[in-house]
């Protein structure tokens, strides 16, 4: 029965899936759905990019074509788009740095071991740890700065930017802790514990102040050797 009681079954995590390889493209779809996931498997990235902006994703999984590596700003652009967390299978390790640092969520080498992608999976779709991430309220005003956790977007007068899941949660860890400075390691830990390293961090700390840099918001972020991280709302009441 597809109906029990009048209630709907929750839809599946949906995961797009960008392979040119059709062999790579059917493994790894499988491997999403021993994940729990739906996939939406596609051969290249424009193709995927117009039915998963119909259909919507959770997660995306990348398999790079070393003859056709994506740009870093086109990487950048997918995760703007999707705002789903990004996978990427890589032969290349070193060359997949600079795909990190335009939006890359996890890196994978390829081929990839079916376990390893069904944990990064499998990660990236846990559900954040109420008790070490900020419980912020639904929408915050702070002098013109609105933090819309519904939408998971910051609007400081006509300018706004939405933000991915992992960094809604940097960033209500760093409002949990506004003024006060925290070191790399225990933010990782309190904002999501063994599921992402330091140097990730570092990267995710990158995209937040390139986002607030297009707002030109009153409040900034900063960091500091030996103290770490600062979300300073100084000047900013109620």
């Amino acid at each position: 029965m597809a109906w029990v009681m009048g209630i709907e079954p929750a839809r599946r995590p949906r995961a797009l899936i960008v392979e040119a390889d059709s062999d790579y493209r059917s493994v790894i779809a499988h491997t999403a759905e021993l994940a729990g996931c739906e996939p939406l498997a596609r051969p290249d990235l424009a193709t995927a990019l117009t039915e998963a902006d119909e259909q919507g994703c959770d997660v995306v999984i990348l398999g790079v074509d070393p003859t056709d590596r994506p740009s870093p700003t086109t990487l950048a652009q997918l995760r703007d788009a999707m705002q789903a967390p990004v996978i990427l299978l890589d032969e290349s390790y070193e060359e997949a740095r600079a795909s990190f640092e335009a939006g890359v969520d996890q890196i994978l080498p390829k081929p990839f071991v079916p376990g390893a992608l069904v944990g990064a999976i499998r990660s990236e779709l846990r559900t954040a740890n109420p008790a070490s991430v900020f419980s912020l309220a639904r929408r915050i005003e702070l002098e013109g700065v609105t933090f819309d956790a519904v939408r998971r977007r910051i609007i400081v007068g006509e300018r706004s930017v939405a933000l991915t899941r992992r960094e809604w949660e940097l960033l209500t860890f760093l409002l949990s802790r506004a003024n006060q400075y925290t070191r790399a390691e225990d933010l990782v830990a309190g904002a999501w514990g063994d599921d992402v390293s330091v140097e990730q961090l570092r990267s995710y700390i990158t995209r937040l102040r390139r986002k607030f840099k297009a707002l030109a918001p009153p409040f900034c972020l900063l960091s500091q050797p030996g103290f770490g991280y600062c979300l300073s709302l100084e000047g900013l009441t109620a």
